[in-house]
């Protein structure tokens, strides 16, 4: 069993059914489609969803988009009644056990893919928020929101969307993305905060088949680059003899680096999560590759907001060629 936050994260779309935390003897089920790219079906000419989301045309204030929305949510409540009564022989006060409601309002939003939106809510369940609260926005399934994502890019990420959502011209937002990049190029006092954080699950194990095949010269062990990075830095704390720091063992929250061609031919080193810089040992041999970090950390993520908008991911060549080509 995992419980809602869990399944969020996962979201498993090759279950049919999916258990979830109980509660007062009872259990909750998130029903997912044999065809995954449909999340609703009909039933009895009934659209069944656990969430929908309307355009509202013609309205031109909060208070009317508010109005509206909860006319509709009255319109599906009235149909509930009968259907339950006809479909499932419910008495009075059972056939109303089945309702729906207005949750949030929005001036603008982001539906990226399948339980992945950012709306930037102005009424959520009654509550009005300013536009520049960051309460008012309302995220899931983003990376925004994942643990693995560094805070420092979690809060970059954050003002690049809420600029989005405020339809900020593409030119602002492109030159805050190139400034913000060359910060984090030119700080290396900043490149321990890029660490991707992750889990050393089954590292006992992994170590054990890597020392017995790969170590040994037998061949190479599939490792996870969590588990490989791990094991990365406990064989070089073995290699230069470092007995002050201590060994990521298994389950351990890690920061993974990438790295620039290095003497041990490593792409990768995992750091324990607890520390707040690198250890001594890793400026003498080894060099974050703050490219390819940026390149996962800034232009893979930003490419899924700057999709929906179409948008391009800046780069200077492409800032370069826009200034060349204004007139």
């Amino acid at each position: 069993y995992i419980s809602v936050d869990e399944y969020d994260e996962l979201y498993l779309h090759d279950a049919n059914c999916v258990e979830v935390e109980p509660f007062e003897d009872e259990w909750v089920y998130d029903i997912v489609m044999e065809d995954n790219t449909i999340p609703y079906f009909f039933a009895n000419n009934i659209l069944v969803h656990n969430s929908n989301y309307y355009k509202i045309l013609g309205v031109d204030n909060l208070d009317d988009a508010v109005k509206r929305a909860d006319e509709i949510a009255d319109l599906v409540n009235e149909s509930f009644p009968p259907f339950m009564r006809e479909a499932f022989n419910c008495q009075d006060t059972f056939d109303t056990l089945i309702a729906c409601g207005r949750e949030i309002v929005a001036d603008t939003g982001m539906f990226i893919a399948k339980k992945k939106y950012i709306a930037r809510a102005l009424d959520v369940e009654g509550i009005r928020y300013d536009p520049s609260d960051d309460k008012a926005l309302k995220m899931q399934g983003v990376e925004i929101k994942k643990t693995d994502t560094p805070p420092i890019i979690q809060k970059f990420l954050k003002k690049v969307v809420v600029d989005i959502l405020a339809q900020r011209p593409y030119s602002e937002v492109r030159d805050y993305v190139l400034e913000f990049r060359t910060e984090l190029e030119k700080n290396k006092d900043v490149h321990f905060q890029l660490g991707v954080v992750k889990s050393a699950n089954n590292l006992t194990e992994k170590y054990a088949e890597w020392e017995a095949i790969e170590k040994a010269g037998r061949g190479k062990v599939n490792l996870s680059q969590n588990i490989r990075a791990s094991i990365n830095h406990n064989e070089y704390l073995k290699k230069v003899g470092d007995k002050q720091t201590k060994p990521i063992i298994m389950g351990q929250k890690v920061r993974i680096f990438y790295l620039k061609p290095n003497q041990m031919q490593w792409d990768s080193i995992a750091i324990s999560s607890d520390l707040d810089s690198f250890p001594n040992w890793f400026d003498e041999m080894f060099e974050v590759d703050i490219e390819k970090t940026l390149t996962k950390l800034i232009d893979d993520k930003l490419s899924i907001y700057f999709k929906t908008v179409n948008w391009e991911v800046p780069s200077f060549q492409s800032k370069f060629l826009d200034d060349l080509f204004v007139f």
